[in-house]
């Protein structure tokens, strides 16, 4: 929490199956939290004048039929209004279909109870960490199948999209010749000072990375994206140390990133949608925009197993996030936008 000028970190909770204790350095996957970062990269691309929001994405894609997306464009991505979709079965079956599998697999000739007729079911997926967890398996192939069944039903209106947003991060990445890693590093972890954010669990220091648990407590399988796919949708792991970090630069942009932050924070979507009355985006960042209140900048995440939550009040210099190591990003969710629309009524 970033409050009265102060920063504070609170541990809670135990961060592994051996009962150790968090600790601000212990890494968390962000989840979708990572769409703000992978927009910043874009920021950063609209500042040196090397992309337009303007820009077609066709010209970066190698699916069949890009002429459909002749007219989707960076904006478009960065603001959830391509029309693309958010999770597909594309992204699930192949999860759901292992787990289905390698339950009654596990439960018959690992744990020898076979008597247990009812787990033996594609449920299995809820219960057992499968060996292949959501976006495991999605990589290139995946996204050019995704894209190449894409109907753009609802191009230019508000619908959030995983696919979008992944395929941002894959023209970011063309665009400088680089990986997503790479990019990330150079463009936002060096110039910050950010030690513990990275997209591979192996930058980590032995024993920091937070173990994953379902919504049944059980413990899961790290999620681990490959290139190409949906990196920057939610690839990203870091510690609550640099996320106040980062917390603090959109609060008080400043240095190399500055501009691109003010940018970033900028209005380029308003909607007039009866389901998202208050609703307004940034590039990345989802924004509340209430009568006669301060603007509320927010974002949630989740993979399997894990959650995130941060939001912040830039005309009133304040801010939250919430890191977990279990599968409710619901819950903290609504426990700091409580908490950031209590403070957007006070006076202070």
């Amino acid at each position: 929490m970033y409050y009265q000028s102060t920063d504070t970190i609170i541990p809670h909770g135990r961060i592994n199956s051996l009962g150790r204790k968090a600790s601000a350095q212990d890494v968390f996957q962000i989840g979708s939290v990572t769409k703000t970062f992978t927009a910043l990269m874009l920021a950063l691309e609209l500042e040196k004048g090397t992309l337009q929001l303007s820009d077609s994405i066709s010209p970066y894609l190698t699916n069949r039929e890009k002429s459909k997306f002749d007219s989707v464009t960076l904006l478009h991505l960065a603001t959830h209004t391509s029309g693309l979709q958010n999770n597909t079965l594309v992204v699930h079956a192949p999860s759901n279909l292992a787990a289905g599998v390698y339950g009654p697999i596990k439960n018959i000739f690992i744990n020898g109870s076979a008597h247990v007729v009812w787990r033996l079911g594609p449920w299995q997926a809820l219960f057992l960490p499968s060996p292949f967890p959501y976006y495991s398996l999605y990589g290139e192939t995946a996204l050019k199948m995704d894209l190449n069944n894409a109907s753009l039903k609802k191009y230019g209106e508000w619908k959030y999209s995983n696919v979008g947003m992944g395929v941002l991060g894959n023209i970011l990445v063309e665009k400088n010749g680089t990986s997503f890693e790479e990019l990330l590093q150079s463009t936002i972890c060096e110039p910050l000072g950010l030690k513990y954010t990275s997209t591979e669990p192996k930058n980590s220091p032995k024993g920091t990375f937070a173990t994953p648990h379902n919504m049944f407590g059980i413990r899961t399988i790290r999620t681990q994206f490959p290139e190409n796919g949906m990196e920057g949708a939610a690839d990203i792991k870091m510690s609550a140390t640099d996320m106040m970090t980062y917390l603090k630069l959109q609060l008080q942009p400043h240095g190399s990133l500055a501009t691109a932050v003010q940018l970033q924070q900028k209005t380029y979507f308003t909607s007039n949608s009866k389901d998202w009355p208050d609703l307004t985006m940034g590039l990345g960042w989802i924004k509340l925009q209430r009568a006669n209140q301060p603007e509320i900048f927010w974002h949630r995440g989740q993979v399997k197993g894990t959650s995130a939550f941060i939001g912040f009040i830039p005309e009133k210099q304040i801010g939250i996030f919430l890191l977990a190591n279990n599968n409710h990003p619901k819950k903290l969710s609504r426990a700091g936008l409580w908490w950031l629309e209590q403070q957007a009524k006070t006076s202070e």
